[in-house]
């Protein structure tokens, strides 16, 4: 296999500084993350750097050996229930803390197998796979190019015309109603 960014997840012959998104290789992914690298679901994936983080858990960039391209993989780790053990890979549950986690555990993989249903609506990223493994799970989705809504409204000047604003919106107005209609 070619080398990877663990930036983009993409081929950079090894560059030091990626020429594609300017991610430097000697970048270490800080504790509680997964570490650069990790292999995860018998190294199907390969797991880059982290690029949001919330209380529920984190956000990476990733490789897909069975697709061959970037991928999102979202990892329950809930902050101040969950750490990381010595190996850095499985999830460690604080004691007195194991039927919360649980419940929470079992309130993400519900979600996450909700929004995968929805699969038609071409609002919401398509879920490739959901899988646990570490003590915890992890949801794969499709790796997209974009920038948060803020840094759009930033570029613009700080607003956009509804010319603008309204052919970004219909498309989420439209699939809402068509989910909404489907739960019914």
């Amino acid at each position: 296999m070619a080398q990877l960014c663990f930036g983009c997840m993409k081929e950079n012959n090894g560059e030091q500084i990626c020429p594609l998104c300017g991610f430097d290789k000697s970048y270490e992914q800080s504790v509680p993350y997964l570490p650069l690298g990790t292999k995860l679901q018998d190294e199907n994936y390969i797991i880059g750097k982290k690029i949001a983080s919330n209380a529920e858990g984190a956000k990476y960039i990733a490789y897909s050996n069975t697709m061959h391209s970037p991928v999102i993989i979202s990892e329950f780790m809930p902050a101040g229930i969950g750490g990381r053990s010595k190996s850095r890979n499985t999830v460690i549950v604080k004691s007195d803390y194991e039927k919360q986690y649980t419940q929470l555990h079992e309130d993400f993989l519900k979600y996450y197998r909700n929004i995968a249903r929805l699969r038609d609506l071409k609002t919401i990223t398509p879920i490739f796979d959901i899988f646990s493994e570490n003590n915890t799970s992890y949801v794969v989705e499709e790796a997209y190019e974009s920038i948060p809504f803020t840094e759009y409204l930033q570029r613009r000047g700080g607003s956009v015309e509804w010319s603008v604003a309204r052919p970004l919106f219909m498309p989420l107005v439209s699939d809402s109603t068509t989910a909404r209609c489907m739960n019914d």
